[in-house]
């Protein structure tokens, strides 16, 4: 079990707190880690690298601790497409009516970790729905990924549902001619469910890498940016001559300019959801 979090990890070092919610393998914690983050898993199982910044338990309960983004992998066996006929048909396993109650409960869980209030920041990765699951959750998925734009020669499907975050950018394209059907060819074994649950390494290099250069600003990082614009304007007005008071109104300016800016994305991304 990785050690008691609580919001206190590294949080004093200034370095951004990224949760890897659902994850036992630690390959995306691992990508952001490298980058220099605060990154932390967490699943009810115990990490298979056995890293110390994973913590074993309900990431629910650690939902509120501080952090700023949050990558989820909740259990698909429900909300799948490719199990969709099993909630009409009893299986080997389950019952047809018990699976539609498990389906309640992973689509709540579901929701749960994409409308944490606690971050501002929230992906949720799932492979394709079927569309009781997504007239259920109530909104559809932002983007479809496949690893082989990501520089991995397989092909496997996976949604992604962004809030205030963009698409996720494809790296390193690899001929279809050299795709390889892997995943639901794996045969039948105790770990068919892990293997293909695991992100693929040259999508998680992505998460790491777009993610933290394209979307997350910490308030520090944003200061800076705006800051850089107010100089750039100023150096360019400097002929003028203008007098300290314009100066300081062209400051307050920008600066409301920021703001506006990233409420209108705000409550854009809010509206795009609500209509979907």
């Amino acid at each position: 079990m990785g050690r008691i979090h609580r919001g206190k990890s590294e949080a004093g070092k200034g370095r951004m707190k990224i949760l890897i919610a659902c994850e036992f393998s630690g390959i995306v914690r691992e990508a952001f880690r490298k980058r220099g983050f605060d990154a932390w898993s967490c699943d009810i199982r115990p990490a298979e690298d056995n890293s110390p910044y994973h913590i074993q338990g309900n990431v629910l309960d650690i939902l509120n601790d501080g952090w700023k983004l949050m990558i989820a992998h909740p259990p698909c066996t429900y909300l799948a497409n490719s199990g969709v006929r099993w909630l009409w048909e009893d299986s080997r396993y389950l019952l047809a009516t018990i699976r539609w109650k498990h389906l309640y409960k992973a689509v709540e869980f579901f929701k749960e970790l994409f409308l944490c209030s606690h971050i501002p920041y929230i992906a949720v990765e799932n492979p394709i729905p079927h569309r009781y699951a997504i007239a259920m959750i109530g909104f559809k998925y932002d983007q479809v990924i496949q690893p082989y734009q990501f520089g991995e020669p397989y092909s496997k499907a996976t949604c992604l549902w962004l809030r205030n975050l963009p698409k996720l950018r494809p790296t390193k394209q690899i001929p279809k001619s050299l795709v390889k059907q892997t995943v639901w060819k794996e045969l039948p074994s105790p770990e068919r469910w892990k293997n293909r649950s695991r992100t693929y390494k040259g999508i998680a290099e992505a998460m790491g890498r777009r993610r933290t250069k394209e979307a997350v600003l910490t308030e520090g990082e944003r200061e800076r940016i705006t800051n850089r614009h107010i100089a750039k304007l100023l150096s360019r007005l400097e002929p003028l001559n203008l007098p300290e008071i314009a100066r300081d109104e062209i400051k307050r300016e920008v600066w409301r300019l920021s703001d506006d800016l990233k409420e209108l994305y705000e409550e854009g991304q809010k509206r795009r959801r609500e209509n979907v």
